[in-house]
């Protein structure tokens, strides 16, 4: 199931204008990240970003911002964008993959989000080197 697209900005402020004050989104979280997680997004120009989760509509699918909070430099990062999809298991899904020949590009991180509480993700790489992040919710 498609959770969410990840779109880098270079303002958080300007894009939630844009976003809800013109488009109708509605914000759904609103969280810090620092770290290894921040620094693979980034090509290690960065240690810490802000996340906001918006949602449009009756859907589930949600759009991810993501801003570098650190390091105000141009970061080829911006240009890319990547999709997440929630799957009941990371270490299923690794194993499923790897009988097809498939490796994740990254190693599994752990991220908390002020709504949706622990999550773990992976990433893996489409044939043109598009990023498709792997999440699972972890349950207490």
């Amino acid at each position: 199931m498609l959770l969410h697209a990840d779109f880098y900005v270079h303002s958080m402020n300007d894009s939630l204008k844009f976003y809800i004050g013109a488009l109708g989104f509605t914000k759904i979280d609103d969280f810090e990240i620092e770290g290894k997680l921040v620094r693979y997004l980034s090509d290690g120009m960065h240690s810490k970003c802000r996340a906001v989760l918006l949602k449009v509509g009756m859907g589930k699918a949600m759009i991810e911002l993501v801003e570098f909070l650190d390091n105000k430099t141009d970061c080829k990062s911006w240009s890319r964008g990547y999709i997440t999809l929630l799957v009941p298991s990371i270490n299923e899904k690794i194993c499923d993959l790897q009988i097809k020949n498939i490796n994740p590009i990254s190693d599994i991180f752990y991220v908390t989000c002020n709504r949706f509480g622990k999550s773990k993700i992976v990433f893996y790489s489409d044939l043109d080197g598009n990023k498709i992040e792997l999440l699972e919710k972890i349950t207490s």
